[in-house]
């Protein structure tokens, strides 16, 4: 049985939401460095936000994995991220939780957010804004763990000039006092070189300095360009058949036009059973 027009309205609603918040921690960036903790409360309410979306999909939308699994996942991510940011720079190793809960959850996330795309009747502009929202998750997720690696081996990225400096240390400063919490660091140039990569624009400005930091660069360079590879073949795809069904001349709309018959005879059937 398929979903109701409510349960459809309500996941694309969820998708200009993501959107609005992964806008909202890039725009974040601009603000001075004072007031850019607020860049780690937007993080931190990501993984809340794809719980919310991704964490109570049922077995009629495709999906078969338990729920409760990618929910308390999420949790964990959002612990590690909280505890990660108010962490003095001297405690390395808690980038180390970081690195791994975000990399699978928001992983894992994407391939959900993909199957719900693919299931997608029509292109709508809350449909685009889902696959948008994709992509810069992808992206913002990119800066993070890039930040997280700084924290766990200082100088993974440094400017193309030559300095050893870290990206992440605030203009004026030259290095961090251990006692200072991360969330005091600057997170701006590391999330530019992160979209840079992810869009395999490639300025140059910033190098990945160590074998972690240039494997890291690689994956994220493969996962940009994959994840629009697929999503504009799910566009494409729906954009197709979309035609087909607003053209009932065609042999290919009377086929889905019998075909969206069939599934409403049937799901009168299961209504008139239960």
């Amino acid at each position: 049985m398929g979903l109701t027009s409510s349960e459809v309205e309500q996941r694309h609603r969820w998708y200009q939401h993501l959107l609005l918040m992964c806008l909202l921690v890039l725009l974040c960036f601009t603000l001075p460095q004072r007031w850019r903790v607020v860049n780690h409360v937007g993080y931190d309410l990501l993984p809340l936000m794809l719980v919310a979306g991704l964490g109570r999909l049922s077995s009629s939308e495709g999906f078969r994995r338990p729920g409760w699994l990618f929910r308390f996942l999420g949790l964990c991510t959002t612990a590690s991220g909280v505890l990660w940011a108010v962490a003095p720079v001297g405690l390395r190793s808690t980038g180390m939780l970081l690195l791994a809960l975000w990399g699978v959850f928001v992983g894992w996330s994407l391939l959900r957010l993909l199957r719900l795309l693919a299931r997608e009747q029509r292109v709508t502009w809350r449909v685009l804004s889902g696959a948008m929202a994709g992509y810069l998750l992808l992206g913002l997720t990119a800066g993070l763990i890039f930040a997280a690696m700084e924290t766990v081996l200082p100088s993974s990225f440094v400017d193309a000039s030559g300095s050893t400096r870290s990206v992440l240390m605030p203009p004026g400063t030259l290095t961090p006092q251990l006692w200072d919490a991360v969330w005091s660091l600057d997170f701006v140039r590391i999330n530019y070189y992160a979209f840079i990569t992810l869009t395999s624009t490639g300025f140059g400005d910033i190098l990945p300095h160590n074998p972690q930091a240039q494997m890291a660069t690689i994956v994220v360079s493969i996962l940009g360009i994959f994840y629009v590879a697929v999503v504009m073949g799910i566009l494409i795809s729906r954009l197709t058949v979309q035609d087909s069904v607003e053209d009932p001349d065609s042999v290919e709309g009377k086929e889905a036009e019998l075909l969206g018959r069939l599934e409403e005879l049937l799901e009168r059937l299961e209504r008139n059973q239960a």
